[in-house]
């Protein structure tokens, strides 16, 4: 931790990540930084969590947020990097005109897919979605419509997907040795056809 960092408040702030989704974090105040003011948490697109903002995911393993990087000469640190808003060229010309640099561009989710398995996308409450690998075996139209995966995932709804952050459990069922992910929506479904639920949501109702 830089030694500025020490000791200093701990704020939750977003930024944003794509057109739809921001991306939430627990971290320093930078303002309190000698050198870095509150214009500068605004130029880099810093925000409070607060309702009205839309959808927000705290620190989901995808997508990740650009990071920025200010010289400055507090005495203490010659520099401060913090996680800021590069969706649009517009705010990093923003961040850029208030003497940041962009350190690492916004880490977008890519849907994967293996020799094994595949990333499917889950419904799951207030607007959002999960991406999560299940068996190529598995990821069938007819699965995928019992329990709520989306069948043709277009930019929009990428745009609200993530990957779920540590703590945050998708529902999983059972059937026949199988066991796969379920949207909340779709558990009776699933239960009404043979399904057994094996793991309840956990955390999903508190990230937006």
């Amino acid at each position: 931790m830089p030694i500025a960092s020490r000791g200093r408040t701990k704020v939750i702030r977003a930024v944003r990540v794509n057109q739809n989704l921001h991306y939430g974090f627990k971290g320093t105040d930078i303002t309190a930084i000698p050198g870095i003011s509150q214009g500068d948490a605004t130029a880099i697109g810093q925000k409070p969590v607060t309702q009205g903002l839309g959808l927000v995911v705290f620190s989901p393993d995808a997508p990740r947020p650009a990071q920025f990087t200010k010289k400055i000469s507090s005495g203490v640190q010659r520099s401060v990097t913090a996680y800021g808003d590069g969706f649009t060229r517009q705010a990093i010309a923003r961040a850029i005109g208030a003497g940041w640099k962009l350190k690492r561009p916004i880490f977008p989710l890519v849907l994967g897919i293996t020799k094994k398995s595949k990333e499917i996308v889950v419904s799951t409450t207030n607007n959002l979605y999960f991406a999560y690998y299940v068996p190529l075996i598995d990821a069938t139209a007819e699965n995928g419509a019992m329990l709520g995966w989306i069948a043709n995932v277009g930019p929009v709804t990428l745009s609200k997907t993530a990957r779920a952050p540590k703590g945050v459990k998708i529902p999983l069922v059972t059937k026949e040795s199988r066991t796969l992910p379920c949207s909340p929506a779709k558990l009776g479904n699933a239960v009404a056809n043979g399904w057994k639920i094996t793991r309840a949501e956990r955390g999903l109702a508190t990230l937006t």
